[in-house]
């Protein structure tokens, strides 16, 4: 069964980047942000419309913006901000209306 919150408070110090499809049906988005819920931080949660193949195709500019810039930001200088990284205007709202 997939269950992406059994492990996700064991995953920090390192850092978690959750890229979720809004309306995925496949992956349930639901469970998927009750695991971001209970993630330590560093976290970042890119919740993207659309459904589950979404990110990889119509909204993959976005998934794709979110990646690069979590990898930069960790991977280029752990522990460092880079404020030249532009942020994504990316919806934590988990209501949907």
């Amino acid at each position: 069964m997939y269950e992406p919150g059994f492990w996700v408070s064991r995953v920090s110090p390192t850092p978690l980047l959750m890229v979720v499809a809004r309306d995925d049906k496949l992956t349930v988005a639901d469970l998927a942000l009750a695991a971001y819920e209970r993630a330590l931080e560093p976290k970042r949660l890119a919740l993207i419309p659309g459904g589950h193949f979404d990110p990889y195709h119509d909204q993959f500019p976005l998934a794709e913006a979110a990646a690069t810039g979590w990898f930069r930001e960790h991977l280029l200088n752990p522990g460092t901000r880079h404020s030249a990284i532009p942020t994504l205007p990316i919806s934590l709202n988990h209501n949907r209306t």
